[in-house]
């Protein structure tokens, strides 16, 4: 669908995020493109994408995103999923098994994501709020196997630490995610155009996402991470060019590129370009397993001295 039969202008001054929100509600839930001819899209309010939609330009120097949120905090995009259950503790999962030991099966399903996690351990000697539970994984349930004293979830991805259930006083535990899937960004620019002093602003937000993509894009400003993946699970970033910031000091992740938080894992960032940014890449808060290479990062800038 084009966003231009649905009252779109692409001049940069009429807000055209109602046409944009009525290009996406056409597809009522179904796979499709949401396609931006050349021109500049001013749009007001943060745009929050369902499951299995592309947004996708004609190129990134001709498709531009032009956000501005007039000084509210929030994120530009949003590709957001939820928890669909309380934590439930498990026996144990070990580093290179495939496999979570519970004592009830019942409630798990194949196909099912799961979130991982325990509570810091001694050597966190600094703890910070942001920081708790910082070791996890995002994982998806292949097959599930019932025993008289419990059952074991299959898990499609190998564990990448030892979670040794209330045995070791850490409190590991399970959840059931409902995470957003299939979203990809294509082949546009996107960037803010007001500034927020406090708050957490993204450009891009995942969260409790997976099996989506960035490609073909250039992020030219943002308040916060250009990009912020949390939470989230086989997430593509590649092609893009990311630069400049409002601020550079660190706070609220002013500044930093590519963010990958709280156990994301098995990301592939690759053959990106950054420029004049504090982190082009931060992995932080527990991300594991995931790649990041051959990617450009020039001009590093910060605002405290030395610069």
């Amino acid at each position: 669908v084009d966003v231009m039969n649905f009252g779109a202008v692409g001049d940069g001054i009429s807000d055209d995020y109602a046409a944009v929100s009525a290009a996406i509600s056409s597809l009522s839930g179904m796979q499709g493109v949401v396609y931006f001819p050349p021109g500049v899209y001013k749009i007001g309010t943060s745009i929050n994408l369902p499951d299995s939609i592309v947004l996708r330009g004609a190129s990134s120097d001709s498709s531009h995103l032009k956000f501005d949120l007039q000084g509210a905090v929030g994120n530009c995009i949003n590709i957001t999923g939820s928890i669909s259950g309380p934590f439930d503790t498990i026996v144990a999962a070990y580093r290179g098994t495939s496999h979570i030991s519970v004592l009830d099966p019942l409630p798990y399903q194949i196909g099912m994501y799961l979130e991982l996690v325990e509570d810091n351990g001694s050597w966190d000697t600094q703890p910070v709020s942001w920081a708790d539970n910082s070791v996890g994984q995002i994982v998806r349930i292949d097959s599930v196997a019932i025993s008289g004293v419990g059952g074991v979830l299959y898990t499609q991805s190998t564990i990448r630490a030892d979670y040794n259930g209330g045995g070791a006083g850490l409190n590991a535990r399970i959840r059931i995610l409902n995470p957003a899937r299939e979203v990809g960004i294509e082949c546009l620019e996107i960037s803010r155009a007001d500034n927020v002093l406090t708050g957490v602003c993204f450009n891009i937000y995942f969260n409790y996402a997976v099996n989506c993509w960035i490609r073909g894009v250039e992020s030219s400003m943002s308040i916060g991470s250009h990009i912020e993946a949390d939470a989230s699970s086989r997430i593509t970033i590649t092609g893009n060019y990311i630069h400049d910031a409002y601020l550079y000091d660190g706070a609220s992740t002013h500044g930093y590129g590519i963010t990958l938080f709280n156990h994301t894992g098995e990301c592939r960032v690759e053959n990106n370009i950054m420029r004049h940014l504090r982190h082009s890449f931060s992995f932080q808060t527990g991300a594991n397993g995931n790649v990041n290479a051959y990617n450009y990062s020039i001009e590093p800038n910060r605002s405290e001295f030395p610069a």
